[in-house]
This record gives C-alpha cells, sequence and structure tokens, in this order.
C-alpha cells in the first residue's frame, strides 16, 4: 500500500509456537492386502504409515503478533511496527488458530514427517516377513493392488480353511491307506 510515512508498507503475521509431541505412528493392517502368486511367493500392498495419536501434544506460543513493515522508495526496509489495537490482536489470534489446525492436521496426515515414512513402512514390511515367511519363502512389496487381493485377515482365514480341508483330505487318504495295508497283513 501507499502510506503517508512510508513510501510503502504492508502488513504481515508473525506466529511461533513451539511443541513437544509424543507421536505414536504405525501401521494399519486392516488396510494390508495380499494375493498368493504362486505356492512359494505372495505379494503384499497397502503397507503405508498412519498417525495413531500422541500421548502428549502441548503447545507454546513465544510469538503472536501483526506486523506494519514501512518501506522507502526504493522498497529498504525503513521500520516495524507491532500494531497493538484489538482489531490486530484478533487477527494475530485467528491467524494463530488457523497455524494451529493446519499443524495438527499436518500430523494426522503425516505432511511434516516424511522422514519417518521409510523407517515405518519398513517395521511394518518386517512384521508382515516374520508373519508369512514360514510358509513363504518370497514375499514382494507393491504399491498397488488388482482385484485378486484380499485384505490380510480374509486372506489368512482362507489359507486356514484351504488347508484344513487339504489337511483333512489328506488324513483321510492315510487313514484309507492304512487301513487298507492292515487288511492287507491280517
Amino acid at each position: 500500500g501507499w502510506g503517508l510515512k512510508a513510501d510503502y508498507y504492508t502488513d504481515g503475521v508473525l506466529v511461533v509456537n513451539t511443541y513437544d509431541i509424543d507421536a505414536k505412528f504405525g501401521i494399519d493392517f486392516n488396510k494390508i492386502s495380499i494375493k498368493k502368486v504362486t505356492n512359494d511367493k505372495i505379494q503384499v500392498a497397502g503397507i503405508k504409515p498412519t498417525y495413531i495419536g500422541a500421548s502428549k501434544n502441548t503447545k507454546d506460543c513465544v510469538v503472536k503478533e501483526i506486523r506494519h513493515y514501512d518501506y522507502d522508495k526504493n522498497r529498504t526496509l525503513k521500520n516495524i511496527n507491532v500494531k497493538m489495537d484489538t482489531a490486530s490482536i484478533n487477527l494475530a489470534d485467528k491467524y494463530a488458530e488457523n497455524f494451529e489446525k493446519e499443524y495438527q492436521s499436518s500430523i494426522a496426515n503425516m505432511d511434516n514427517w516424511t522422514y519417518l515414512t521409510d523407517a515405518i513402512v519398513s517395521l511394518g514390511q518386517n512384521f508382515v516377513k516374520l508373519i508369512f515367511a514360514p510358509v513363504y519363502p518370497e514375499i514382494e512389496f507393491i504399491d498397488s493392488e488388482d482385484e485378486e487381493f484380499l485384505p490380510m485377515k480374509n486372506y489368512i482365514e482362507r489359507e486356514i480353511e484351504s488347508n484344513s480341508k487339504k489337511s483333512e483330505e489328506l488324513s483321510n487318504v492315510l487313514s484309507k491307506v492304512i487301513e487298507t495295508e492292515l487288511q492287507k497283513n491280517d
């Protein structure tokens, strides 16, 4: 803007918050999907970091103010004033509240926590390997899934049911073989 005391002026907001936070992140196992590729290989999708919550999330507002900047005709800063009128204080409060909402949203969406993403995904993959490696020597982790994928819980239930039926069939066959052999020996 054009001012009387300066050739140019602008207003800006300054909000400085410090946080003491114990954020918890993890993997939502309900979002993991699995597809059996062969008897020795499965594909796993849906391992994505998620915000679980925080046992501590305290904020300390260090500075919250509207500043008025005066510049000369060369756009060199001449003066800075903190606006102390009620409207400016209320505006600073509103900005601070909006910044707080954005920050808390960024935690929940993991917008500012990308440096943790790889570590969380790796821990999730290791957990899946721990569960499935005894049965499937090859586990491939992929980003997208197709219609053949099943949620992990459903996949495990299906495999248990399928293996129970196979075990029962094998048990019946073995019983008949043993019975036949016993009859031959009598």
